[in-house]
Parts: C-alpha cells; structure tokens; sequence
C-alpha cells in the first residue's frame, strides 16, 4: 500500500464523504480526475503498477497521473489540517497579535504595543499556553521600562509563576511516557486493588498528583493511559472514584475553558463509560446530563464526535434501568439523524448495541439490517474496529439465527466462528468465556431439549463463573442472561434485570441454589 493509499482509508467514513463534497464544489463535475482517483483509493484493494492510470485516463499516462496525485495529497493535507484546526487557530491568533505588538513598538506606538502585548497574554492564559506565556512575559520584561507598562514587579512575578508551571507540565509530559512504558512492560497483577496501588505509586513518584487537579490536558492523557488496565483487570471503583475526585478538583478551580474544551468533554465520557461498566446507572445519568450539556457548549465543534458516544450510553443506562422502548428509540432516532456525522466506530457500536436489544425483544430478523447497513465487509471491520468487534458482531449474529430457527445458517457461522477465531481465544480468560458460550451454542442447536433447568444450574453457570457484582461487561451479563432466560424459560430482558437488580455475589448464588434444591425435590 502506497502513502497515499493508506493516508485515504485512515479518514473516517464521514470524512471521507465530506472530503468527496468538498472536490464537488468547484464545478460540481463527478468526472473530476481527483475525485475520481479519491474514490478509487477509497476501496480497500490493492492496485498493481499502471492499474489506476489506466482507470482514470484510459491509458498509461504517468505523468498526468503522478501530477494527480501530488494534487489530491496537497488537497487531503489541507482538509486534514482544517479538521485539526481549533488547536493550531488558538495558537496563531497568539503569535499574530504578539507580532503585531513587536511591530508597534518598533514604530515608537508603545500604547498600541501593550494593548496587543495585554491580549495575547490573556488568549494564551485562557488557552494554557506556557510556553507561548513565556514568550509574550519576556516582550513585556524586554518593553517594561515603557510608561504603558505593567507594573515590573507584577511582570516578573507572572513570568516565574509561568516558568514553575512550565516546569511542571514539562516534568508531567516525562513521567507520562515513563508510566505509559511501565504499564506496558511490567506485568501487573490482577488481584482487585494492586493495580490501584501501583499506579498511584507511579503517580506520586513522578509528582503528577498535584498537577492532576489542576491540569484539564495532563488529567485526560493520564486517565486514558490508565483507563484500559484499569478495565481489563475488573479494578473498577478505584478508576471511576479516581477519575470524578480529579475532575471535580478541576472543575471546582474552574479550570476548564473553551480552549480546553475537548479535554473536558473526553474527561466526562471516561467517567460516564466507567460508572456504566460499574452498573452505577444512577450515578452515570448525573454525570450524562453534565456531559450532554457540555456537548452543547460553545459552538458545538465537537458535537459529531460526542454526541454519538452520549446517545450510547444514555440508551445503556435507561435500558439498563427499565426503560427498554425509550432507549431502543433513541438509538434508532440517532441512527436516522442526516445531519450528525458520526465516525465508523461511533456508528458500529450504536448498530451493535441495537442488534443486540433487538433480539431481546421478539426482533431477531432485524438484527441483520441493521449491522450491515453500511455494507462494509468483515476485513474491513476487523482492520478498522478490532477482532474482538467483530467477534461480538457474530456472536450476535448467531443468536439472531437460533432465535430466527434457521439452524442450518447458525451451524455454518458457529463453525466459521470457531475457525476465524482460534487464536483469540486462547489469548486471554475472556476469550476463553466466548468459546464456552459457543460451546453451549452447539449444543443447542444440537439438540434443542439441551438446556434444561438443571443443566443452566450445574454445569453452565460454574463453567461460565459469571460474577455481576460491577466485575463483568454489560456485553457478557447480557449474553449469561439469555441462556439464563432460555433455560428457565423466562424473557430475556426480565431476566437480565433482575440478574443486575441482585448485582451481588451472595444473593446471586443463593438464589441458583435455592432454584437448585427445588428442582432436585
């Protein structure tokens, strides 16, 4: 694959049909070379030498093609920049007024001069950009013998208040990266509290505590480095509790602005997404109407890329709390929304999550539909959303069919599954679970008198060893709650909230073997 290749398939789905209206503008011509070469390298297949100049021109034409290219990936470059923008536009609105001011004073127009000098700082202050606050200090201590000058004294306290705080983000980006290497490096035992402990350890050796509350940028790197051990291991409240005390030491100095905006809004997602895993519904709704309204703060820039992530676990949490119609319908509604631009993994997860409530519901023959709409194949959903996601998918898929009767099918992507999938799942103890649950899958289809009462007692509820006490996926409570309903003859739904409303490991148990004992009467 060729640079420009692959600079093409890693744009999201939405960018790259807003990049194709942006080539429609000029003329609105279809037959434009550019556009037609952009959709050509769209298509994730390989092109060998003179392939594609003979599909756009018709004939070898190496020249014209090579000045096509070098067009296109001008063109991509500078729609890639725009799209990245925000951060860059902060940063010379800074430097255009501190030139300005540069040139003032070399013009004798010091009032002019300061009053620029007074902006730039303020742009710079409100955006946290010490190092841009350093330069503007140093023009003021370099002017401060003007008449129009602040205070010296005033002047160099702010300079070495910024140097310390220069300092300390400096020190922050080392031990950012140190800790990211030991997280990766060290095996970290598993055990419920040690990974806590370790990475507060890391934490206080590296002096990030204290730059966690008050640094919106430093607080969100470090809770995304952290967040997937954190997760993997099940060492679930000493994230989500570790997360929300440092946000709201954040929030409570009023440290977030518009200029560090995202990072707010990505700080709120991880503790929402957190809360969700945990099964703290209620909680996760209060900090989803904060999150909702931060969306729609400012001037909603990052609306297409938050909003999605906010609908999904809205919908979550209200189905997981009861309210199953309510949440079908607000992804359904997401889903139809034409202007939300929502990127490939955003879209994927809402059209899992609905498959998934569908056969909950009597719905199995939508599930099709709608995890295919956008048509894309399975090695491209692989490449671009993981193994593990598509692996959900066909499970999903699965159950699906065995709820549809068509066994045939089913038995033909069970095997499939089980081929694609071997070395997934030996890779880790949640993998292995998956092929368990495929397990029981055949022998369901085997013999549809299998899963008896009895046989979900003894056998599959020990081998599966599902604990729903804020130490499982929601993905997995579901998948356990409708073998569960099947052999207990229950609605899968009903089963699954009562399985989350007796969330602990006692009454969990005790209720199987009391179930159990009664049988064996």
């Amino acid at each position: 694959m060729d640079n420009l290749h692959e600079m093409v398939l890693l744009l999201e789905e939405g960018d790259k049909k807003e990049f194709q209206d942006l080539l429609n503008k000029p003329n609105g011509s279809k037959k434009r070379k550019d556009l037609q070469l952009f959709k050509l390298l769209t298509q994730d297949k390989k092109y060998k030498k003179g392939q594609l100049q003979e599909q756009i021109y018709g004939t070898a034409n190496a020249a014209a093609y090579y000045a096509l290219r070098k067009r296109l990936e001008e063109q991509l470059c500078s729609f890639i920049a725009r799209k990245r923008q925000e951060d860059e536009t902060i940063i010379s609105d800074i430097m255009r007024l501190a030139f300005v001011s540069r040139y003032m004073f070399e013009k004798n127009a010091h009032k002019l001069a300061w009053k620029y000098l007074r902006k730039a700082e303020k742009m710079a202050k409100e955006g946290g950009r010490l190092l841009l606050l350093n330069f503007i200090y140093l023009m003021q201590i370099e002017h401060a013998t003007s008449q129009y000058a602040d205070p010296f004294d005033e002047i160099i306290a702010k300079w070495g208040a910024n140097q310390k705080a220069f300092q300390e983000e400096q020190r922050a980006v080392i031990a950012m990266n140190v800790i990211k290497l030991k997280l990766k490096n060290q095996k970290i035992d598993g055990k419920a509290g040690l990974l806590e402990l370790e990475t507060v350890k890391l934490i206080k050796e590296y002096g990030l505590d204290v730059i966690l509350g008050k640094n919106p940028r430093v607080l969100c790197v470090i809770l995304n480095m952290i967040r997937s051990p954190y997760l993997a291991r099940q060492v679930l409240p000493q994230f989500s509790n570790f997360a929300i005390s440092k946000y709201n030491a954040v929030e409570g100095k009023n440290l977030f602005t518009q200029h560090n905006h995202w990072y707010k809004l990505e700080i709120l997602y991880i503790i929402t997404h957190a809360l969700y895993r945990e099964l703290r519904f209620e909680e996760c709704l209060e900090y989803l109407s904060i999150f909702k309204e931060a969306i729609y703060c400012y001037n909603r820039n990052h609306h297409n890329e938050f909003y999605p992530r906010y609908v999904l676990l809205q919908a979550h949490a209200e189905y997981n709390t009861g309210d199953a119609p309510k949440a079908i319908k607000r992804l359904e509604d997401t889903l139809q929304e034409k202007n939300l631009k929502m990127s490939l993994k955003n879209e994927a997860n809402m059209r899992l999550n609905l498959a998934g409530h569908y056969i909950f519901h009597n719905r199995a023959s939508e599930v099709h539909p709608i995890l295919n709409c956008r048509k894309c194949t399975d090695k491209y959903l692989e490449k671009n959303l993981g193994k593990e996601w598509l692996l959900k998918k066909k499970m999903i898929e699965l159950a699906a069919l065995y709820e549809e009767g068509k066994i045939d099918q089913a038995f033909n992507l069970l095997r499939a599954i089980e081929r694609n999938f071997k070395t997934l799942f030996e890779a880790s103890y949640t993998y292995q679970r998956a092929k368990i649950f495929l397990g029981f899958g055949r022998k369901m289809l085997q013999d549809p008198k299998w899963l008896t009462k009895e046989v979900f007692l003894s056998a599959i509820r020990s081998k599966l060893d599902v604990v729903v006490n804020q130490k499982e996926e929601p993905q997995t409570i579901a998948f356990f709650s409708w073998l569960k309903a099947k052999a207990l003859q229950q609605k899968p739904y009903e089963t699954m909230l009562d399985i989350i409303a007796n969330a602990t490991i006692e009454k969990e148990q005790a209720g199987l073997e009391e179930l159990l004992a009664q049988l064996k009467k």
